[in-house]
Parts: C-alpha cells; sequence; structure tokens
C-alpha cells in the first residue's frame, strides 16, 4: 500500500476529488467548505502552555471529553478561540472537528497530573448516588 503524504498543497485537491467521486463536485468546492487553521501547533510538538493544559483540563471536567495535549487539545483551543473571535468566518452553525492524531500520548503520564489538580473539588463524578436502587424497566 503506498503511502499517502497530505500537505496543505493537496488537501483541497484530494476533498476535490472525493467531492466528484460522490458526485459533488459540480456543486461543491474544497476552498467553499473547508478552512484549514495552521496556527495551532503552539510551542511545539509535546510541549503546552499552561493555558492549553488548563483548557484540555476544562473540557475534560465539563464534557468527560479527554483531549490530547501533544495535537487535540491545542487544535481544539485554537477552534474554540476562533469561533471566539471571527465568528463571521464560520458559516452556519454546524462545525465539524475533526482531528485523527495524538491517541498515544494520552497514555505517556503527563496529562495525569494535569487532570488531576483542582481547588479542592474532585475531577470524577459519580454517574448514580450508590444508596439508590437501580429502575429495571
Amino acid at each position: 500500500m503506498p503511502l499517502l503524504c497530505v500537505t496543505l498543497r493537496n488537501i483541497f485537491t484530494l476533498i476535490n476529488e472525493t467531492l466528484n467521486s460522490i458526485g459533488l463536485g459540480d456543486t461543491v468546492r474544497s476552498h467553499d467548505i473547508i478552512n484549514i487553521h495552521e496556527g495551532a501547533k503552539g510551542l511545539g510538538y509535546g510541549i503546552s502552555k499552561p493555558e492549553e493544559l488548563e483548557f484540555i483540563k476544562t473540557v475534560a471536567q465539563q464534557t468527560s471529553i479527554l483531549l490530547d495535549h501533544t495535537y487535540t487539545g491545542k487544535s481544539a483551543l485554537a477552534l474554540t478561540n476562533e469561533l471566539r473571535k471571527h465568528r463571521s468566518k464560520f458559516k452556519g452553525s454546524r462545525i465539524l472537528f475533526l482531528h485523527s492524531g495524538g491517541i498515544f500520548s494520552m497514555f505517556d503520564g503527563r496529562l495525569e497530573d494535569v487532570l488531576m489538580q483542582s481547588a479542592g473539588e474532585t475531577l470524577v463524578q459519580n454517574w448514580m448516588n450508590p444508596e439508590d436502587e437501580p429502575t429495571i424497566v
């Protein structure tokens, strides 16, 4: 199987080819639906700023979604910041955040300290009261 190397130069071409293959190439072009933001790498690979780590912790607390500190946390923070600063850039109200990297950095131990830090409150919430009897329907 050939190795596919995607660069910003050919990403729009690949997306247009996909749109053509599903019959949308005459009505939709990649530049109309894709916004690639390159400013999310922060200080560099695996190096996180305190505000990036705080964002990852907040997302975990509020949504139970874990973001890694190498890729996804940085890019999700960049998307959030971009939405706050330049809302008009986003057409409509549906946004697909697609990021496929960083799963292995979830297990290198660096996020454990961040997720366990709190100002006296537990980050883990019970989903049910252990004293309640389960209801069987």
